[in-house]
């Protein structure tokens, strides 16, 4: 009941907004969100929004917080599942955002609050070799067989 009373509330709302916004407006986010905002999409400090970009039926998602935040999350987690194993994907794609994705539809509140504060990580280059250039440097101690960190599968 709650969120059949809330759909049709948050519905109202968007479109009077949209229908009686007289000019443009900017809009900030500020806060713990404007930071992560900032951090995942650049810094936009202040957006210029119309009323020609609320689009009300694709842009609202109203929830009252009883159900999960919707999306189908094993697709999601089977599609970072193979992205992970795949070099050409995970060169490609921000796999960090992609977690962060499935996080908030599985209905984690803030994502965020477990990422370590130790300033930011270099980003892992990745390279090939050729079988015969990995075994001599496994022989030399320079490379570690991945069996031994779980046999490189994702748990």
């Amino acid at each position: 009941a709650s969120l059949q009373a809330m759909q049709d509330i948050g519905y109202m709302f968007a479109v009077h907004t949209q229908q009686l916004m007289s000019k443009d407006t900017y809009i900030k986010a500020t806060g713990s969100w404007g930071d992560v905002l900032r951090q995942e999409y650049g810094d936009a400090s202040r957006i210029n929004v119309t009323p020609f970009d609320l689009i009300v039926d694709y842009d609202v998602v109203v929830k009252d917080g009883s159900t999960a935040v919707g999306g189908d999350t094993e697709g999601w987690i089977e599609i970072f599942r193979i992205m992970s194993q795949q070099p050409q994907m995970y060169q490609n794609f921000d796999m960090v955002r992609i977690f962060k994705h499935i996080a908030r539809i599985m209905g984690a509140k803030d994502i965020n609050e477990f990422i370590l504060q130790q300033g930011p990580v270099p980003p892992v280059k990745v390279t090939t070799s050729s079988q015969e250039n990995i075994e001599n440097q496994t022989q030399q101690g320079n490379m570690v067989p991945i069996e031994q960190y779980g046999g490189g599968q994702i748990a």
